[in-house]
């Protein structure tokens, strides 16, 4: 597979914030984009009260495809459980071949929400992956 370029993130809708974290994933041309989601959301799975979908997940997939990105789908009740550095190293790393990252200043990810965009970060820094983190919008 030829190293990816994944955009992290909810994507329960498209909205300017969503919009900025996608627009890094294209930058770097040699690889391919992605965006990766999960199904359920993890909102549906770990709040009291799920906020309400912006989109639909079949006009979320052809907006998506019409910017040119790739969607990747993981049963989140499958991995809700990793550490953050466990969900870089298997599912990034080594099922999504990343070559780069692109995130939200606030985003979070591994069990119970613990890594945080610094978390992240570093793990890139230990592997040579690009992160780009996309400011408050």
């Amino acid at each position: 597979m030829k190293k990816t370029f994944i955009a992290l993130g909810s994507f329960d809708g498209l909205h300017s914030g969503h919009m900025a974290v996608l627009r890094q994933a294209l930058t770097e041309s040699e690889l391919t984009p992605y965006v990766l989601t999960f199904e359920p959301s993890p909102a549906t799975v770990v709040r009291s009260e799920p906020p309400k979908r912006l989109i639909t997940d079949k006009e979320r997939a052809a907006l998506l495809r019409e910017l040119g990105f790739n969607e990747a789908a993981l049963d989140f009740n499958a991995v809700r459980g990793m550490s953050a550095r466990g969900f870089f190293e298997k599912i990034l790393i080594g099922k999504m071949n990343a070559g780069a990252l692109s995130c939200g200043f606030n985003y979070h990810f591994g069990n119970g929400g613990k890594g945080t965009t610094q978390t992240l970060r570093d793990l890139c820094e230990e592997k040579g992956i690009i992160l780009r983190a996309a400011p408050p919008v």
